[in-house]
């Protein structure tokens, strides 16, 4: 009897120990279990911060490479200027910057060109998929310019004007005319047309000194034709309430900013292309041979037309200028207009003297002051939209 009670407890004995194994077993099994999913889920959601954070990445740099073309695109309205021509604008061919890594941004055309602003739409691109773009507008802001009040204006006591011996028609005309993106090309006698949306000017503007008209006479033209008097100047109502001293100091400042400006030709003797600032000083001449634009100064120099249908589209600034001698003497500054020559634009300056021989010709333009005096200048730009889509 006691052997079967001994043998009874040897058995359950070995039934709990297999019973007590099979849950250890279905323990360690749960965890393993557990284990695997949690690791799966670990490594499931690794995957996706990486694709996330990989998505993160490559729109962030499109946005970055979207933001670059208009940047570029800005830098190049900087750098060349706004355009004035056509040719101009389409020198920016809109074609993708090719880096190491493949094309980094576009610039979707067409660029929209207005008179004083250019729309612009970038995409910015990373790797195959991701694409971003950017909508800009940028603004043209034109250089602070001295203000015309008529075709010709000289001040002081020793202005002098002859007009041509033989003008038959307007020699000094302050009515505002257009000029093409080339320039201006006056053959002849043909006159540049009117721009009737702009505003006419003055046509003589010389409160004292002389005047003397060839030709026929009573061929200066303008709104009105002549003013021959300080009171007669500050009556213009687009004089803006300047006293002709105020003028005259603006004219100083504006000739002292400009040769403080760094973009000044010095001594360039002939002139060609339509975004010159020259310079003529004492016993200086700049000489206008074929068509062309800008800014011409004269500190005590002389402007001379070699060629006699030439023409210059800009705007002509002079003023005294002392020679080198002991004496220091004041030397007038000169325009020697002949043939069919003509400037459309403007002329400026103080005791000057304008000598016409045959039927030259000035022109008001507040086109050619906007696009050729002030494009040579150059404008700020600035950025009025800039807007992600």
């Amino acid at each position: 009897m006691p052997q079967l009670i001994e043998y009874n407890y040897i058995l359950c004995r070995e039934v709990v120990m297999k019973r007590q194994r099979g849950a250890a077993l279905v323990v360690v099994l749960s965890l393993l279990t557990m284990s695997l999913m949690l690791g799966l889920s670990g490594m499931q959601s690794s995957i996706l911060d990486e694709r996330l954070a990989g998505n993160y990445k490559a729109t962030t740099e499109a946005q970055m490479n979207a933001e670059l073309g208009a940047s570029e695109f800005m830098a190049w309205l900087k750098s060349e200027g706004w355009p004035t021509t056509s040719s101009e604008e389409e020198s920016w061919d809109g074609h993708a910057a090719l880096a190491a890594a493949g094309n980094r941004y576009e610039v979707i055309e067409p660029v929209i060109w207005g008179a004083s602003s250019v729309e612009v739409r970038v995409q910015g691109l990373s790797g195959q998929q991701s694409r971003a773009f950017l909508d800009t507008v940028f603004a043209r802001v034109p250089p602070d310019f001295i203000k015309a009040n008529g075709a010709y204006t000289c001040y002081g006591t020793n202005c002098s004007v002859s007009t041509g011996s033989g003008q038959a028609s307007s020699s000094i005309n302050g009515r505002d005319h257009i000029v093409g993106e080339a320039g201006c090309s006056i053959k002849g006698s043909n006159t540049p047309e009117i721009n009737t949306s702009g505003q006419d000017r003055a046509g003589l503007i010389i409160p004292d000194g002389i005047y003397s008209e060839g030709g026929k006479g009573d061929n200066i033209d303008g709104d009105p034709p002549v003013v021959s008097s300080e009171s007669g100047y500050e009556e213009l109502a687009y004089a803006e309430d300047l006293t002709i001293s105020e003028a005259e100091a603006e004219l100083d400042q504006f000739i002292d900013d400009l040769l403080s400006g760094g973009k000044v030709a010095m001594n360039p003797g002939q002139v060609s292309g339509l975004s010159n600032i020259a310079y003529a000083g004492v016993n200086e001449t700049i000489e206008i041979n074929s068509d062309s634009g800008g800014i011409i100064i004269l500190e005590g120099g002389t402007l001379e037309f070699k060629q006699g249908n030439a023409c210059f589209a800009g705007l002509v600034i002079a003023r005294q200028g002392i020679d080198g001698s002991d004496s220091q003497v004041v030397v007038p500054p000169t325009i020697d207009g002949k043939g069919t020559s003509a400037i459309v634009g403007a002329v400026i300056g103080k005791s000057m003297e304008y000598t016409g021989n045959g039927t030259p010709s000035v022109y008001y333009s507040s086109m050619a002051l906007d696009f050729f005096a002030g494009g040579s200048i150059g404008d700020s730009i600035s950025i009025t939209t800039w807007q992600n889509d």
